[in-house]
């Protein structure tokens, strides 16, 4: 049997705080894996009986950390859909078609152990922060000493269909995050001109920004 359960939150929180209030209830599932999923995506009915081989042998070897799903359907026109059985029809139209998404937050199934320890460490303003999917995604792929398993697919299937709609709104977060480092590594050249030449000792100057990540992270938050 299957269990729906669900959490509202009365302010706005980032996607990681959420992920955080629902991985609570997962307390006590040692075997479960975890997907997210984004607004505008379609799950092929068939996900989960497709990644189940692969995760059993992920199961079984302690250094998987995630298992790894970027299989989707994409649009090649203005393709609307609101179920499974739309998806296959603009398949067969040849409106949309199945390639491989970049390796994101959604792409991948992470063990629910994996997950809490990955939540538990990070600090809050990095949960709440835009750039904490790309800490997860490298938390989870580069781990010294551990892996990611690659979901063993039959030709032709399909994990998940992303809209326009889906991918306009990731472009538009990619966008934002490159401007708020270009506008990072302005600040951090501007902050070492101003205090790189002067006879004041370090102590009394001003903290000066040297990381464009971390400027950029600063300007995110503003």
């Amino acid at each position: 049997s299957k269990t729906v359960m669900w959490l509202e939150s009365r302010v706005k929180k980032s996607d990681f705080e959420h992920l955080k209030a629902a991985a609570a209830l997962l307390a006590g599932a040692s075997q479960a894996w975890v997907s997210v999923v984004r607004p505008g995506q379609i799950w092929n009915p068939r996900f989960s009986s497709l990644v189940m081989p692969t995760l059993r042998r992920a199961s079984a070897d302690s250094r998987v950390t995630a298992v790894r799903c970027t299989r989707c359907v994409r649009p090649v026109e203005d393709s609307i859909c609101s179920t499974p059985e739309e998806v296959e029809k603009t398949l067969a139209a040849g409106t949309s078609k199945i390639s491989e998404a970049p390796e994101e937050v959604d792409s991948l199934l992470v063990h629910a152990k994996t997950l809490q320890a990955f939540l538990d460490t990070t600090p809050l303003p990095a949960l709440q922060h835009p750039f904490c999917a790309y800490r997860y995604v490298q938390k989870m792929c580069n781990a010294f000493g551990k892996k990611v398993m690659d979901a063993a697919l039959p030709e032709g299937e399909w994990m998940r269909f992303e809209s326009k709609a889906c991918l306009a709104m990731e472009a538009e977060e990619q966008e934002e995050s490159r401007d708020n480092f270009l506008r990072g590594q302005e600040l951090v050249k501007n902050s070492s001109q101003r205090f790189g030449d002067t006879s004041e000792p370090p102590e009394v100057l001003p903290s000066r920004l040297s990381d464009p990540d971390e400027a950029a992270e600063m300007i995110g938050g503003i």
